[in-house]
């Protein structure tokens, strides 16, 4: 049922009104996977193929990943148009094996519209280097932040990697302790990092570019810090404030 409202400031106090050319449109429901993984474990949803990565080595047999679907939509382990037995209702943080593809079948709320969801997991390619791909954020092992310099897949910080935060935006990091970086480098052209928390434990601190980067906790890395481009403030440093020299400039930051 719908209701109609007439607003004449007054201007008819008799209260007839002529409406013509109604109409309503419903917006259909939808049966769709908007989102879909394990904490720090990436995936990619192409249509209706789902491509979940996972570390080298992970066990695949029992798998539980989170996924949100469209507003009333239900998720079945089978085609829930077909007949009895009804199909079972998958719910988020389910267990399943994964060593083959599996079908999530997703159902409208109001039952017109079913698609099939294939997912297939597979395991993450070995990434030596990555990207920040956000503005502010948090640096761990956990928060799926960055990009892998080869492959381009979303993807989690590992101990032994380089990482490198380019966006001109900048942003305020939050690392969270003993991060350790085969490298850290700071390149964006504009904008200004801060680097809140820490210490970052490992490699060395590189800065190019002509944005800045602000230190605002001390860093224990043992390969110290070079500054090539834009500023550097480290407020653990006495506001010392380096600036652009014809050649890098090494400094240890403690």
């Amino acid at each position: 049922m719908a209701k109609l409202w007439a607003d004449d400031n007054g201007s008819n106090p008799d209260g007839d009104y002529t409406i013509d050319d109604v109409s309503f449109t419903k917006t259909a429901a939808q049966a769709k996977i908007l989102t879909f993984g394990l904490p720090g474990m990436p995936s990619v949803i192409a249509g209706t193929s789902i491509t979940m990565y996972v570390p080298t080595g992970t066990n695949v047999t029992s798998l539980g990943p989170d996924f949100t679907l469209s507003d009333g939509a239900t998720c079945y382990q089978t085609d829930p148009r077909l007949p009895p037995p009804p199909a079972v209702v998958i719910n988020p943080f389910d267990s399943f094996d994964f060593t083959s593809p599996l079908h999530y079948w997703v159902r409208s709320s109001d039952g017109l519209v079913t698609n099939d969801y294939t997912v297939t997991v597979t395991e993450s390619p070995v990434e030596t280097t990555v990207i920040w791909n956000t503005g502010s954020g948090a640096w761990d092992t956990s928060s799926v932040n960055w990009l892998g310099e080869v492959f381009g897949l979303p993807a989690a910080f590992s101990d032994g990697q380089n990482v490198i935060f380019n966006r001109t935006e900048g942003g305020t990091i939050t690392i969270a302790a003993d991060m350790l970086p085969a490298s850290t480098t700071v390149s964006a052209s504009s904008g200004t990092y801060t680097f809140n928390g820490g210490p970052i434990g490992a490699g060395a601190l590189t800065k190019s570019g002509g944005g800045d980067l602000t230190l605002s906790n001390a860093h224990s890395y043992p390969g110290g810090t070079t500054l090539r481009g834009g500023g550097l403030l480290s407020l653990a440093n006495a506001l010392e404030r380096l600036q652009t020299s014809p050649s890098a400039v090494t400094q240890a930051v403690r």
